[in-house]
């Protein structure tokens, strides 16, 4: 550098070589820990396998979760604390036709009860409740939707092994039987 080169100087700049820092080595935070086997030829594919491995286990978590959460819904649709607020106005409606049941007009005693019965079941449908299709004559086809509560001697070989009578109604809910049918049939 010459006395006229001041240290900003382009001619300064030019000479002067920017010092590096001293390098340190990386260090190991175990260092007194011996590398394995594995660890010294692991490779960035090795790590890259790793990496996939890792994402396809939190996918499977997530998976796991959704899972579980469907699992809870399920189980809350069959605990359906809804459903019974529901039916109370029907049970409601029940109670003031008892009371309201004149002995002199049956037919309106009759249309009443009617409509309650059709409400109930309007009700039901809209929660998923379905009557098991069922009606006297038939043959059993679904033993499990069906419960024979007692057969009857018929003369008619027609009517063997065909319900004569359905005793209470069967219900489905959601595809699952909530209440068998209950039927006589011939024998």
């Amino acid at each position: 550098m010459t006395p006229m080169d001041t240290p900003d100087s382009p001619a300064s700049l030019e000479t002067k070589k920017p010092q590096a820092a001293p390098a340190t080595p990386k260090q190991d935070p175990t260092p007194n820990r011996e590398k394995s086997p594995q660890e010294k030829t692991q490779t960035p594919q090795d790590y890259k396998t790793l990496e996939e491995k890792y994402m396809l286990l939190q996918a499977d978590f997530v998976n796991y979760e959704k899972r579980l959460a469907k699992e809870r819904r399920e189980w809350l649709m069959r605990a359906n604390e809804t459903l019974l607020q529901l039916l109370l106005p029907v049970l409601n409606d029940f109670q003031r036709a008892l009371t309201a049941t004149a002995p002199s007009n049956p037919a309106e005693t009759f249309k009443g009860l009617s409509l309650i019965y059709k409400k109930l079941l309007t009700l039901l449908k809209k929660q998923g409740v379905t009557p098991i299709q069922i009606a006297e004559g038939q043959e059993i086809k679904n033993e499990h939707h069906v419960e024979v509560v007692s057969t009857l001697p018929v003369s008619d070989p027609k009517k063997k092994g065909r319900i004569i009578q359905v005793v209470a109604q069967g219900y489905l809910y959601h595809a699952r039987v909530l209440q068998r049918a209950k039927v006589i049939i011939g024998q």
